[in-house]
């Protein structure tokens, strides 16, 4: 076995472990038609263009760091299928684009609705301090034509900090892990770190 398939092994074994699965057939679009947000594919290469580029950086430069989060909109059900749910997603999409730096993707997501990367982050707290001023931002209602609707939202999070066994596959399955945590324990945020 090369080092390669045996890289490619580990990879998925880690991805299993923390729950992560990606349909084979999802489509290979770029963007998101309801909201104009990059795909969930176009996600996963940013962010492996932004770990390639800290790997790099790692050894002339300091430490940066990089959150995965993920946003799971538990009452998604309550809104009605169609338009209101169209809109509820497009506002949501909007207000997270509006408020999070340029430089960070916030991408449509294939089980969850919502993936957010923040890269160039210096410290833990920093990205801390980001998702919980995006949770209060996500607490504002969504005004569609059947109504005014409140989200409730359950974020899972993870922080790359230069771990050599850190891919794309595990951050995602770390952060799904996370949010998984949240739904099973009702808590509005999880770090995967406060659970490991």
């Amino acid at each position: 076995m090369t080092a390669k398939q045996n890289k490619n092994q580990e990879e998925q074994a880690a991805s299993c472990r923390f729950g992560y699965t990606k349909p084979d057939d999802f489509p290979g679009c770029m963007f998101d038609e309801q909201t104009g947000l990059p795909s969930f594919n176009l996600f996963e290469d940013r962010l492996q263009t932004a770990l390639v580029n800290e790997r790099v950086k790692n050894q002339r430069f300091r430490r940066l760091k990089i959150a995965v989060v993920g946003i799971m909109i538990k009452n998604l059900s309550s809104f009605p299928e169609g338009k209101a749910r169209e809109i509820m997603l497009r506002q949501t999409a909007g207000r997270l684009v509006s408020f999070l730096p340029q430089n960070y993707t916030v991408a449509r997501g294939i089980n969850y609705p919502f993936w957010i990367m923040m890269p160039y982050l210096e410290s833990k707290e920093d990205g801390r301090v980001t998702i919980e001023k995006m949770k209060a931002l996500l607490a504002q209602p969504v005004k569609t034509e059947k109504g005014e609707y409140r989200l409730e939202c359950r974020i899972g999070a993870v922080l790359f900090e230069h771990d050599p066994e850190d891919s794309v596959s595990t951050l995602v399955g770390k952060a799904i892990y996370a949010l998984k945590k949240a739904e099973e324990t009702d808590k509005s945020v999880v770090y995967f770190s406060d659970l490991a």
